[in-house]
């Protein structure tokens, strides 16, 4: 599987704000990091053992999957036709720059907090920057080093969370 460099600017309203959320953001990453292992240790291909392994992680993880809005599906296969025993639903939205490996980078800068790491190539983070929302974030956005030449966090653009 690829990997890429993702970086994420989280944009708040003062600095001191951005200050404060640093220390619960990252405790959150490390969160999604072990909820991401536990996921990679367990997953079935049977859907009624997928459907069991799902229900421990969200037992397990109550804060990742409140903060992510993450949800089963409600057809047996996503679009890309992958069973639900798999649980390859889930792939890419726990990916969390935190990993020993990922070359973890978090840093405030003004009134932005930014954190870099590379995370597979198909990680999906709209979900985690909907997420900043709760730690007071007002914009957030985050780019992909596979497809764009991001400088660092030149290319990241801010969007309002909603």
């Amino acid at each position: 599987m690829g990997d890429a460099r993702y970086y994420a600017r989280v944009e708040f309203r003062t600095a001191k704000a951005a200050e404060q959320a640093y220390a619960p953001v990252r405790s959150f990453l490390a969160r999604m990091a072990q909820a991401d292992d536990a996921y990679q240790e367990n997953r079935p291909h049977g859907e009624a053992e997928a459907r069991a392994a799902y229900a421990k992680l969200e037992q397990e993880f109550p804060d990742v999957w409140e903060m992510l809005k993450l949800k089963p599906p409600t057809e047996k296969t996503n679009e890309h036709g992958w069973p639900w025993g798999s649980l390859n639903f889930l792939a890419g939205q726990l990916d969390s720059p935190t990993h020993e490996y990922c070359d973890f980078e978090m840093d405030v800068v003004g009134r932005e907090l930014r954190f870099s790491g590379t995370v597979w190539h198909n990680a999906e983070w709209e979900p985690l920057m909907r997420a900043m929302k709760h730690f007071g974030a007002i914009k957030a956005g985050y780019a992909s080093d596979e497809y764009v030449d991001v400088d660092m966090y030149g290319e990241v653009g801010l969007a309002a969370i909603r």
